[in-house]
């Protein structure tokens, strides 16, 4: 809400600093240093080490860093990612929770997006004419399903954090 005044005062400052270069090059190092401390220590990809020990972005592998916000979620998602690689499935459906995470199931399973097919399914009314209609998963992520069958899949195993995964007996 504040960007809009600050835009609007900034050529009147602009004049105002004009003729002050020393003012002018203290006032631009102490926005620089300020502000390179919110850069390089940025609570969910720190360029540096944190005080409290959490590791720099590049101590941290690209998996670990999907986590970073939410690191709890990261046993649900291994173990998941894990079953569905051993049953070897090239089709797979997504029935999440609209806080559900989904990217990285996509960045796992397929990471140039070519190995395997990832689409939701049962997607409301207005947004179903985007989604294929051949599309015929053997495997549905579901993190909003009770029962021991979906979409004709049976219940193959249930993960840490809600996830359940259907599959078909011929994948």
């Amino acid at each position: 809400m504040q960007l809009p005044l600050f835009v609007a005062w900034s050529p009147l400052a602009g004049l105002a600093f004009n003729d002050l270069k020393g003012f002018r090059i203290g006032v631009a190092s102490i926005l620089l240093l300020s502000g390179m401390l919110y850069l390089l220590s940025n609570p969910s990809r720190p360029i540096l080490a944190t005080y409290d020990g959490g590791p720099a972005i590049f101590q941290t592998s690209r998996q670990e860093l999907y986590f970073i916000n939410s690191p709890e979620w990261m046993p649900g998602y291994l173990s998941i990612i894990a079953r569905i690689k051993e049953l070897d499935c090239q089709e797979i459906g997504l029935k999440l929770d609209s806080h559900d995470p989904e990217y990285p199931f996509w960045a796992a399973l397929s990471p140039s997006a070519t190995e395997i097919q990832i689409e939701h399914i049962d997607v409301p009314a207005p947004l179903d004419r985007l989604t294929q209609t051949d599309f015929e998963p053997c495997i549905i992520i579901c993190t909003v399903c009770s029962s021991g069958s979906y979409a004709g899949l049976n219940l193959d195993s249930t993960h840490y954090g809600g996830f359940s995964l259907y599959k078909s007996e011929n994948p």
